[in-house]
């Protein structure tokens, strides 16, 4: 978390050279941890807004669903086409060129 971060980062100029190099690398390693859990994150919900879009299995990507707007054909409240969401569109657009 950042306030983990704050505090390795500040104890890292400690007057013991021991808990300083200690403290700085635990700073780094928290920085790197939250950037790259970040980024996979962001990655997985590309990947699985992709597979929503394609109509695949969770687990068995290989396989793949019926439309539902295909299987009902006289449905007044669903327009057949695919409307896309506000979270979606947000990904699209910032985080997944």
């Amino acid at each position: 978390s950042a306030t983990d971060l704050v505090a390795f980062a500040i104890s890292s100029m400690s007057a013991l050279p021991a808990l300083a190099s200690f403290c700085g690398y635990a700073a780094i390693c928290i920085f790197f941890l939250w950037l790259f859990a970040s980024t996979f994150f962001t990655g997985c919900m590309v990947l699985d807004e992709r597979r929503q879009r394609d109509h695949r299995r969770e687990c068995l990507c290989f396989l793949t669903r019926k439309n539902k707007a295909a299987l009902v054909e006289n449905d007044d409240d669903d327009d057949g086409g695919y409307q896309e969401g506000f979270l979606s569109r947000y990904f699209r657009k910032y985080h997944a060129p």
